[in-house]
């Protein structure tokens, strides 16, 4: 995926240079679309912003991406310099963007133009069960409860496997408190997408450790639901569209899933489940990973948009606990699904970053 960020070279830097580079026509509703012109990993778009921010856009792919793969997008792109010192950067605006929220109807073109964001394939189909694995009580909501739905549909069996109930959530609720609301919020929002069987492993919020004990308990859940695909959540060190890092919780919990799911197949890695009756499971293809920066496939979910939204709003204590802002609105999720349907062909969509096991 070629995330993109932006840069406005000002009046300063106009009058070092004496020049202003010429403008590239975006595209637009009833405009013809001019091809953008890619070189040395620069697209320069044509841009006024409002007249204290006049000049020229430049949008650069995401900084160490592998030479020629520009961050996993398609256009061969070379990496341009690192960018350190981004936010003091004469007229920057925000930091890498890849969700178009709060963007001018131009900063939109740019970051939404097929030409620079690539298509996503879609999820393979060839499956009957699947098993969700997250850290925390509405993990799962805002990322793939859409997908969710729709499989569950269709006739798939998805259970849900949880780390934590996500007791150090609410900063206005006592923990012992908070892991009964949040596990009942919980398996009401699993019910709203038709999934009947929620799992907690009991480890404990905030303070998650990657390590054998997380690896076990992941690959005996493994081996008792025999799945054929495993969902989980972000797993890498930052959100899509920005530097934002990602917490521990969801690192730790992604990573040994990875390991989880070789573990479970191994009949000599953590014997003891053997004596629980639990045999190996080899039969995982797929780990999907919802809200990755490196997003490769996707799920129409146009007819379960409204369950996704329904399911995140179960978790009525949590969202109130966040306040007013836009991570408590369920109905950002109908925004964040149009952007990525507009990169699978139309409608509404839940992306993933799959991976082969």
């Amino acid at each position: 995926m070629l995330q993109l960020g932006v840069q406005f070279e000002g009046p300063a830097e106009q009058a070092r240079t004496g020049r202003s580079r010429a403008p590239l026509q975006r595209r637009g509703r009833g405009r013809p679309r001019d091809p953008f012109v890619l070189g040395q990993a620069e697209i320069v778009v044509a841009g006024q912003i409002d007249p204290a921010r006049r000049g020229t856009r430049r949008a650069l792919s995401r900084p160490g991406a592998e030479p020629g793969v520009a961050a996993g997008g398609r256009l061969g792109l070379e990496p341009v310099e690192d960018l350190v010192g981004w936010q003091s950067w004469t007229g920057c605006v925000h930091s890498w963007q890849s969700r178009t929220t709060g963007m001018t109807g131009e900063e939109r073109g740019v970051a939404e133009a097929g030409e620079l964001t690539g298509r996503f394939e879609a999820m393979p189909e060839d499956w009957q069960r699947a098993l969700a694995v997250v850290a925390h009580p509405d993990d799962l909501e805002y990322g793939g409860s859409g997908a969710v739905a729709r499989w569950t549909r269709e006739g798939k069996q998805v259970v849900y496997t949880l780390a934590t109930r996500g007791e150090a959530g609410i900063d206005g609720m006592a923990p012992e408190e908070a892991a009964v609301v949040r596990e009942r919020e919980q398996i009401e929002a699993a019910r709203v997408v038709g999934v009947d069987t929620v799992e907690f492993l009991d480890h404990a919020d905030g303070v998650i450790e990657y390590g054998l004990p997380l690896r076990r308990d992941i690959a005996a859940a493994i081996r008792r639901h025999r799945p054929e695909l495993v969902l989980m959540t972000n797993h890498r060190e930052t959100w899509p569209g920005g530097p934002w890092l990602n917490m521990a919780d969801h690192r730790n919990v992604g990573l040994a899933t990875l390991d989880a799911v070789r573990d479970a197949a191994n009949r000599w890695v953590f014997r003891d489940l053997l004596d629980e009756g639990l045999e190996p499971w080899g039969g995982v293809r797929w780990v999907a990973v919802s809200a990755s920066p490196q997003a490769t496939h996707a799920v129409d979910i146009t007819d379960t948009i409204d369950l996704a939204m329904d399911s995140l709003r179960a978790h009525r204590a949590y969202l109130e606990g966040l306040g007013d802002g836009p991570m408590s609105d369920p109905s950002f999720l109908r925004e964040f699904a149009a952007q990525t349907g507009a990169r699978f062909g139309g409608g509404l969509a839940c992306d993933f970053e799959l991976i082969p096991m």
